[in-house]
């Protein structure tokens, strides 16, 4: 009988010190911010341009407003009422999952990391375009699309 515990409890060990280990390495390979991202973030912080609440990182507005940008990726969304913008060059993004979208921006050349500052991304393409140049294109995308929506809701 002890010699039945004593391997039981040496599997039950070994099996603990596999999952704390997988843990370890699964929360160890996330895609970090590089330096640029987090320097401009800080110093929006600082400049009180931005407020850190707990995770999250709020922009203040100084009007009132129900219009708001939000950047989430993938999950269930309803993509007749959302801007969706993808680089064709983006291997990691799926095209099923934005078919029937309503407004669908190809950034030509652009791949799935040029949207952020977080370095490439296993499965993703090559950009043919800098990462600036990706950047600005998406900035200007997304106010015309704000500026289109605000036009639309005045004129209802």
């Amino acid at each position: 009988m002890k010699r039945l515990f004593k391997k039981a409890a040496v599997v039950l060990m070994t099996i603990m010190i596999l999952f704390i280990t997988a843990f370890f390495i699964y929360t160890s390979i996330y895609y970090k911010a590089e330096d640029v991202a987090v320097n401009a973030l800080n110093q929006d912080i600082k400049s009180g341009r931005a407020k850190e609440e707990k995770q999250y990182i709020f922009l203040p507005s100084k009007t009132q407003t129900d219009t708001a940008l939000i950047l989430y990726p993938y999950g269930d969304i309803d993509t007749q009422k959302v801007l969706v913008l993808y680089g064709t060059m983006d291997g990691v993004l799926s095209r099923e999952k934005i078919k029937g979208a309503a407004d669908v921006i190809p950034i030509e050349g652009g791949n799935h990391a040029g949207f952020g500052n977080y370095g490439s991304q296993k499965g993703d393409g090559v950009a043919l375009i800098s990462e600036k140049d990706q950047q600005e294109i998406t900035t200007d995308a997304i106010l015309k699309f704000i500026t289109l929506k605000e036009k639309e809701k005045s004129s209802k």
